[in-house]
């Protein structure tokens, strides 16, 4: 099933082929051109603007979320593809979690790692691999620790993998779980309902969450909304994977 939907979504990207990045490992494969078209993307500043459109959305946690991301991540991967090679029939990647939860550690992960998207220190800072020079697109800051007063400043992205608490990656007990529902309230429902809403939806076990679930796993900027974006990550995929596995 998973593999079917996979075509049919690269199908309509404009006949783009999508891929599980962690499947791309030579130097001189399809993974080193999309390395490339990232970052020219960051260069030119149209990797931020795109994400600016994300940060002040407003969808999430609602009945659109799923629906919005889907056309998000359709126009995100148009204009990806302008910095690909002429002729290319890559579409933008995505990053199957669910072998993370393979793992004994899925922080051990060479997903993690200089050949993908970089692993950090332990002050968050990405250390290496093709994405370490990058920014944060923007960030509201303390100016100290226990400060309200904040900042607006740039600085280069932070992820805590090794500090997972409250967080974890796909694995195949939640899409089983997410695959058997058979009310719509039990994917499209606010998943933080205002306390006046008929329609309450409190499992954790649910899409949404699990999404979240994955944004806590990766911490640092991909924690937070606003700055989620900034994390080459979301552009790589997670939120596609899950679409192509479940539209």
């Amino acid at each position: 099933m998973a593999r079917s939907l996979k075509r049919r979504f690269a199908r309509r990207q404009g006949s783009s082929e999508t891929a599980n990045v962690s499947k791309l490992r030579s130097p001189e494969s399809l993974r080193y051109l999309l390395q490339i078209a990232f970052n020219k993307m960051k260069t030119a500043g149209v990797y931020d603007r795109i994400g600016f459109v994300h940060k002040y959305s407003g969808v999430h946690e609602g009945p659109g979320f799923f629906t919005w991301h889907r056309e998000y991540l359709k126009r995100f991967e148009i204009v990806f593809r302008r910095y690909l090679p002429a002729g290319s029939r890559l579409g933008l990647p995505y990053w199957d979690s669910t072998l993370e939860s393979e793992l004994p550690d899925p922080r051990e992960s060479l997903f993690f790692s200089a050949l993908f998207v970089g692993s950090s220190n332990s002050s968050g800072q990405i250390t290496d691999g093709p994405f370490s020079d990058w920014l944060n697109m923007e960030v509201l800051t303390p100016i100290l620790p226990d400060s309200t007063k904040i900042i607006q400043k740039e600085r280069r992205l932070l992820r805590f993998v090794p500090d997972q608490e409250n967080g974890e990656v796909l694995n195949n007990a939640r899409i089983d779980i997410v695959l058997e529902q058979n009310r719509v309230e039990n994917i499209l429902a606010a998943t933080f309902p205002l306390e006046t809403c008929k329609i309450a939806t409190d499992d954790e076990r649910l899409l949404s969450y699990s999404h979240d679930y994955v944004h806590y796993f990766m911490n640092g900027d991909m924690h937070e909304t606003y700055s989620a974006t900034s994390e080459v990550i979301r552009g790589s995929g997670q939120a596609k994977w899950i679409l192509v596995r479940f539209w």
